[in-house]
């Protein structure tokens, strides 16, 4: 069971990235570095938006099932099946509540999805900061490393996409950070979902 749904998260982000970058590549109005993911969820783009959502969601959905099953056992497991359900909640949540468009009034939806988008990012953040260390015991030298290399990767964007959000002078760059971060954490999803399916 627990290689049977590490093949879905792998499908399942893999589905993810193919949508953002046809949507980087077809909507041109919306600038990487400076606007947020989340503003895709809003016209024209709404409904890949969704749907590569809905697959992320998805994919954290079958990461968790898969860490459930799975027989290597470590003190972080339960918590971490915790956080990625937290993450499937406040990622359908983000898609059900749009954001508001940079500029316009605000709204009950938008503050709405500004502290889902606030749960997620932490969910997925402290996933990320204590499951390298568990992992070490089973991966060889080459793969502890990257995956090590990986979680400073989401580190940066974690702390960049922050500085963004409180600093005047870095919030026209507010779009890179999010990405940055976003990316490299759906991308150790991946990377712990092939984890599962050769150990």
């Amino acid at each position: 069971m627990a290689k049977i749904f590490s093949i879905l998260t792998i499908i399942c982000i893999l589905v993810y990235f193919s949508i953002m970058i046809y949507l980087h590549c077809k909507h041109k109005e919306y600038n990487p570095i400076y606007h947020a993911v989340s503003d895709y969820g809003v016209g024209s783009s709404k409904r890949f938006y969704a749907i590569s959502g809905y697959a992320s969601a998805i994919g954290s959905l079958s990461l968790a099932i898969a860490l459930y099953f799975w027989s290597y056992d470590f003190s972080f497991k339960t918590t971490a099946i915790i956080l990625l359900l937290v993450r499937v909640i406040s990622v359908v949540g983000v898609i059900i509540f749009p954001t508001d468009i940079e500029g316009m009034e605000k709204t009950k939806n938008g503050k709405i999805h500004l502290l889902l988008a606030v749960v997620q990012f932490t969910a997925i953040a402290i996933f990320v900061f204590n499951m390298t260390e568990r992992l070490q015991p089973i991966l060889n030298q080459g793969f502890s490393a990257f995956l090590g290399a990986l979680e400073y990767v989401v580190k940066f964007g974690l702390i960049t996409l922050v500085a963004a959000m409180v600093i005047r002078k870095l919030k026209k760059y507010f779009g890179l950070f999010e990405r940055v971060f976003l990316y490299s954490s759906a991308f150790y999803i991946l990377i712990c979902s092939i984890i599962i399916l050769i150990k």
